[in-house]
């Protein structure tokens, strides 16, 4: 080959690799959330507190919006989905119980890494047209509050 193209190929392998590395290093941050919702999946899976077959949903997020201040979300959260198993839904207070569990082994996930976390916001799959949202802030003594608003006792 001529010494032009052999350039040129140089040129265009070296821009593939940079592309590369960049690309690995603005996913890294979302990588770690699957990771976390894998594995909370894992965890509440064994335990036969989430639908069987779903996955928990994770994403760190900082509260911007003004409605989400009003609800006490400042600073860095967690916003963690799943689906309880009917098992849970049936029970009396397992709810609330399910979602403090999953805030908890989320924190916990989460580590030290990252943003100092603040508060969880735990999405409930209760069925297919119907969800329940809670806030579980963090103390400043690492305890996790009672969820807010409060949960259902029973899915409807």
């Amino acid at each position: 080959m001529r010494k032009p193209v052999m350039i040129t190929m140089a040129i265009v392998v070296m821009a593939l690799v940079g592309m590369m590395f960049a690309a690995n290093m603005a996913l890294k941050p979302y990588t770690q959330y699957a990771r976390i919702g894998q594995d909370l999946t894992n965890i509440l899976e064994m335990r036969k507190e989430i639908e069987e077959g779903t996955t928990v949903f994770t994403l760190a997020r900082a509260a911007k919006k003004d409605d989400e201040k009003r609800l006490g979300q400042e600073g860095w959260g967690l916003l963690i989905e799943l689906t309880p198993s009917d098992r849970v839904r049936k029970k009396k207070g397992s709810l609330e119980k399910l979602a403090l569990r999953a805030a908890r082994e989320a924190g916990d996930l989460y580590g030290q890494g990252g943003k100092p976390l603040e508060w969880f916001e735990v999405k409930l799959a209760l069925s297919e047209e119907h969800a329940e949202r809670t806030l579980i802030k963090i103390r400043d003594d690492g305890r996790l509050t009672r969820p807010d608003p409060r949960l259902p006792a029973t899915a409807p």
